[in-house]
């Protein structure tokens, strides 16, 4: 499994947005060379992640 963002998609799509469309756009822009892609997190990662964001939303909480 690759992951990419979506932005990187857009470019490669080439009719009005649907997801037919952005389905034949996938592979095209996959196997271009010097595509980006998105790491996968660990589940250590994932669990750091919403320890955090369950801490922001104390903080913002307490100070509303």
């Amino acid at each position: 499994m690759r992951l990419m963002t979506p932005h990187l998609v857009k470019p490669c799509v080439k009719t009005p947005k649907n997801d037919a469309v952005a389905a034949d756009a996938i592979p095209d822009t996959v196997s271009r060379p010097n595509m980006r892609l998105v790491p996968i997190k660990s589940t250590e990662s994932h669990a750091l992640l919403a320890a955090h964001r369950a801490r922001q939303a104390f903080v913002k909480a307490h100070s509303a």
